[in-house]
């Protein structure tokens, strides 16, 4: 079903809806009929998405109601549940940039913005706002949604050619370059180092299993933080954050919806249905991590038992602290520390899975023209990062 189907679906009689046009084609006799219904089909989606815009409760940026699902270049019909990180991004900055308009009229009310309409004062403002390209081009987009969000298209148009007409914010003051990725001799000196505590967390899961204190279990949840970023082989690649939400499967995982880890007889698999600034993913992704990182596999299938006995549960964290699932400053606030014990500080900037990605990234880079079969391996390498190809040539390649 295509996203032109899968919208009108969701909006429409869909049946009765292919009737009412068949019968249409047949009247206008058409000299090419799959076009003239696809055209239709289009006048009908565009017609529905104005409809749903229009009847959508506006008060989403200083109140509860929700954001619109709306159109983007990268979801073109509005279907995809926008994550968190998102919404935050087309909210926050709205709410910098009204701070700072000269006037008084307030962000919302009557079912409105009444600030919005006057287009050189809030592009002034984001311009204060944000004094860097990067972040000025994330207020705009926010403005630019906004006005996609209340069906505002005369008024959209208005931002675009006064953002086209402004010119680069501080185009003497390039913006802040980050530290350079690890190298690869870093990151082999890494997968090394941790090697060895992966030795020591299954000399102690052999000897003394469930039953190991919460500090010798800290050694094997350490071994596991380090090797879930870097792996064994240049084949791993770095999630984001992801695996302080990642379970292992049981008999009531949901497994549409929940990350979690499959332990079979012949292999290890990690499952995604959801990732950090990604969202509800189109398809699952499925890695078997026998295959990509066998060395984080044979951990996971060891510590799985554990995990069971310890936090009480046939679907237990991978990651865990005093049998509850770690939290996302725990995670980060060990790091730091775990790095300390392994013996390699990489600095700040390269310590944690941000660091990871770009590594990952210049690792597997190669300046070269690539093959067809290099770029799909590329590709393939990006999925697994929850990320894509244009992101590692844009972001991650550029420190």
């Amino acid at each position: 079903m295509t996203d032109l189907d899968q919208f009108l679906s969701k909006h429409v009689d869909k049946s009765h809806l292919n009737k009412v046009l068949s019968e249409l084609t047949f009247v206008l006799k058409p000299s090419d009929p799959d076009t003239c219904t696809n055209k239709f089909l289009q006048l009908c989606a565009d017609f529905k998405y104005s409809q749903y815009i229009a009847d959508c409760p506006k008060n989403f940026i200083i109140g509860l109601d929700p954001y619109p699902q709306i159109r983007t270049s990268s979801d073109p019909y509005g279907l995809r549940t926008p994550a968190d990180q998102t919404l935050y991004n087309r909210r926050q900055p709205l709410i910098k940039i009204h701070g700072l308009l000269e006037s008084n009229l307030p962000m919302y009310v009557d079912g409105g913005y009444p600030w919005l309409s006057d287009v050189q004062a809030v592009v002034t403002a984001a311009g204060q706002a944000y004094t860097k390209q990067s972040t000025f081009n994330l207020g705009k987009l926010a403005v630019i949604q906004l006005c996609e969000a209340l069906g505002e298209t005369e008024l959209k148009t208005q931002y675009f050619e006064a953002y086209a007409a402004r010119p680069p914010v501080n185009t003497h003051q390039p913006d802040f370059v980050g530290p350079p990725p690890l190298t690869k001799e870093e990151v082999a000196n890494i997968r090394q180092l941790n090697g060895d505590v992966i030795d020591r967390a299954s000399a102690l899961i052999e000897n003394k299993g469930a039953h190991a204190s919460d500090r010798e279990l800290g050694v094997i949840l350490e071994a596991f933080s380090i090797e879930s970023m870097y792996g064994c082989s240049p084949k791993h690649e770095p999630l984001r954050n992801d695996w302080i939400s990642i379970v292992y499967r049981g008999a009531s995982t949901d497994t549409q919806s929940a990350n979690y880890i499959s332990i079979e007889p012949d292999a290890v698999t990690l499952t995604m249905n959801t990732a950090k600034k990604v969202g509800k993913l189109k398809e699952p992704l499925v890695v078997n991590l026998t295959d990509t990182s066998p060395r984080l596999a044979s951990l996971l299938r060891k510590v799985h038992p554990i995990a069971v006995a310890v936090q009480g549960t046939d679907q237990p964290h991978v990651l865990w602290s005093k049998k509850k699932a770690l939290t996302a400053n725990q995670y980060t606030t060990r790091l730091a520390n775990i790095w300390i014990r392994l013996g390699f500080d990489p600095g700040v900037g390269r310590r944690g899975c941000n660091g990871a990605r770009h590594a990952s990234v210049a690792e597997g880079r190669k300046r070269r023209r690539l093959t067809k079969d290099e770029r799909l391996e590329e590709r393939d390498q990006a999925k697994r990062r929850c990320s894509s190809v244009k992101m590692a040539e844009e972001v991650y390649a550029q420190s």
